[in-house]
């Protein structure tokens, strides 16, 4: 409705300029000319207020990008904050320092049947950072999205380097790099899916700022099949998105099947305690970053959360602190 309007603005625009064009020297539009031309652009200052345009590819596992991810304020800066479709929610200021134990990080839990959102350091959850291997949870849908993957057994193709971790040192199926968050596999995917869709993809489930500019990534890591966009490069998103996207996926609100989700689940799936499944996906980062996010569905409900680490001082900040940090907080 909103892009009609717009729409039927600019003609009102071009209708009137239209008849400036043929005005003869010396006249000036009539005075409804004039309100036409100051109502539509009310009509379109309006829209723009209401429906602020989200940054894409052509604005222009750590954090090192030149772009910030950062919404830009009405003053010409930037804030780093985006308004969620979760604020008409009931919010609720949850107190999980002793999970943290000193770390310096935040947590946000969004309640799909409560309508609730938890948060633990509310402010650090609204500022987009790199999703760093989080982003994996998105390569492996738009892989199956875009038929380069058909299953989770799905292999890219082993190409014999030696890597340190010594289980993709071979040629691994969808589940296993998932699993072992595999960073070459995931290239290989992006690659074949190509710059174009995947730009169509993010800008489709509306994932952070939407920025793929940096396609070969920033360098953070050694060889070109282990840099990204989404490894401390151009790619940015708040873990209170990251929560709210999960939630647009398993509940069928994006342009996934539901096999493709499904197909997901399976690779994803963490712990399942009788009725009880979580879900999760680590990532780290360097100089003392680590997410992990996921979704606890239970019985009555299902937990949608990210918890997001950046603490420099602590030792052995990564994904697998911040997977446990989660836990704790799942069960309090």
């Amino acid at each position: 409705m909103r892009n009609r309007n717009v729409i039927a603005a600019i003609c009102a625009i071009s209708v009137v300029w239209s008849g400036i064009a043929g005005c003869g020297a010396g006249e000036t539009p009539s005075e409804n000319s004039r309100i036409l031309q100051e109502e539509a652009g009310s009509q379109i200052s309006q829209e723009k207020a209401e429906n602020p345009v989200r940054q894409n590819a052509d604005s222009g596992e750590s954090e090192s990008g030149e772009f910030s991810g950062k919404e830009e304020s009405e003053n010409g800066e930037f804030s780093g904050k985006e308004e969620s479709e979760s604020d008409a929610w009931t919010v609720v200021q949850g107190d999980f320092a002793d999970a943290f134990q000193s770390v310096n990080g935040c947590a946000v839990l969004l309640d799909s049947a409560g309508g609730t959102v938890t948060f633990y350091q509310e402010e650090m959850c609204r500022e987009r950072v790199s999703p760093a291997s989080t982003f994996k949870v998105v390569s492996a849908l738009t892989g199956l999205h875009h038929q380069v993957l058909q299953s989770k057994d799905s292999r890219m193709g082993y190409e014999g380097r030696a890597y340190a971790r010594e289980e993709w040192n071979q040629d691994v199926s969808l589940k296993e790099a998932f699993q072992s968050s595999c960073v070459w596999y995931f290239r290989k995917v992006i690659d074949a899916v190509g710059p174009e869709a995947v730009q169509e993809d993010l800008n489709g489930i509306g994932y952070g700022n939407c920025d793929i500019s940096q396609w070969a990534g920033s360098n953070v890591n050694n060889g070109p099949e282990l840099n990204g966009f989404w490894l401390e490069s151009s790619l940015k998103i708040s873990p209170l998105e990251q929560a709210e996207l999960l939630q647009r996926i398993v509940e069928g609100n994006t342009i996934y099947t539901e096999g493709e989700v499904d197909i997901l689940k399976e690779i994803m799936l963490v712990e399942e305690k009788g009725s009880e499944r979580i879900y999760g996906k680590t990532g780290s980062g360097k100089k003392g970053r680590g997410w992990f996010v996921g979704f606890d569905q239970r019985e009555d409900t299902t937990i949608y959360f990210a918890v997001y680490l950046e603490d420099d001082s602590a030792e052995n900040v990564n994904g697998a602190l911040a997977r446990e940090i989660a836990f704790k907080i799942l069960q309090m």
